[in-house]
């Protein structure tokens, strides 16, 4: 996965322009099995809102080297990087995973996982029923609470391809059990999380968990020095 920050009006009109035409683009990458532009919302994300200065790229490799390749001479990239004012690049593995995105389980699961590496990154991702609406971001507000003030959260962003109705979330915990904490908690991500699958109000979701154990480039407030240190990356 791969953030990017714009601060400039014209690099933002850019990158918004991009979200369409980066697409044929992005496939015709060699070694790229699956791939989303994505947008994101104000804040921490959870919002109707747009926000025009932060967009995402989620990429799925054959393997790391056809990765390094992309990141390294890919055109498209080199344009994003003159635009954006901050990158940040994670490559994870993944540790588990449910659901479907575009009808596809893109994320296969990694042998090589790093028992003492105990950081966590989440995806998860859901198209809301547009009969669901309404309801669903009437619980948005109660499931951001949980992420306020969480002493186990370093990052999280909501991001995805349509606002209001393609929704995704991306975060970077310290460990899963501060993720399972925040996942079961009662009064508010859990409780919200449990009615909206009991209730059916996705037409297609998926959660997926990863190690995340390299990181790339700069981003407000994150020192990736420290976070990799911390975590043995």
């Amino acid at each position: 996965m791969t953030l990017f920050r714009f601060n400039k009006r014209s690099d933002k009109w850019w990158a918004f322009k991009m979200m369409r035409l980066a697409i044929p683009r992005l496939k015709e990458i060699k070694g790229c099995t699956f791939f989303k532009v994505l947008g994101s919302g104000a804040g921490e994300g959870f919002s109707i809102l747009p926000d025009f200065g932060t967009y995402g790229i989620l990429q799925v490799w054959d393997n790391e080297s056809v990765a390094n390749a992309f990141f390294k001479s890919a055109e498209i990239f080199k344009e994003y990087l003159h635009h954006s004012q901050e990158h940040w690049i994670t490559y994870a593995k993944n540790i588990s995973g449910r659901g479907t995105w575009s009808g596809v389980a893109p994320f296969e699961l990694n042998d090589t996982i790093d028992p003492k590496n105990k950081a966590m990154l989440v995806i998860t991702r859901a198209t809301v029923r547009f009969r669901s609406l309404l309801k669903f971001w009437s619980l948005v507000p109660m499931s951001q609470k949980s992420y306020l003030g969480n002493t186990g959260l370093f990052y999280t962003k909501g991001v995805g391809e349509i606002p209001i109705v393609e929704m995704a979330t991306y975060s970077l915990w310290q460990s899963e059990a501060d993720l399972i904490k925040f996942a079961r908690d009662p009064k508010g991500h859990g409780k919200s999380s449990k009615r909206a699958q009991h209730k059916d109000w996705f037409k297609e979701s998926l959660f997926s968990r990863f190690q995340p154990y390299r990181m790339e480039g700069t981003w407000a407030g994150l020192d990736f020095k420290k976070i990799q240190l911390h975590f043995n990356l």
